[in-house]
């Protein structure tokens, strides 16, 4: 662990990690922003990303980003 890294909740790495895969599934940041706030996932109870993040759940976005980066649908 990094200077950087101390004082980090594990909900915040989390968050941190999803951040790093929505970037790595598409550099738009605004679009981001729109999907992350206005866009409905099933999987995830019906929540937006950033619902579901603000939940505490990022542990099942992250797993719903694995998902769907494999190709499947959420």
């Amino acid at each position: 662990m990094n200077m950087q890294d101390e004082g980090k909740s594990g909900s915040d790495e989390a968050s941190d990690a999803v951040m790093r895969v929505l970037r790595g599934l598409n550099s738009d940041q605004e679009m981001l922003a729109r999907h992350m706030n206005e866009t409905p996932i099933r999987v995830l109870g019906g929540r937006t990303i950033a619902k579901a993040l603000s939940d505490g759940d990022a542990d099942k976005v992250l797993r719903y980003l694995q998902t769907i980066s494999g190709g499947q649908n959420g």
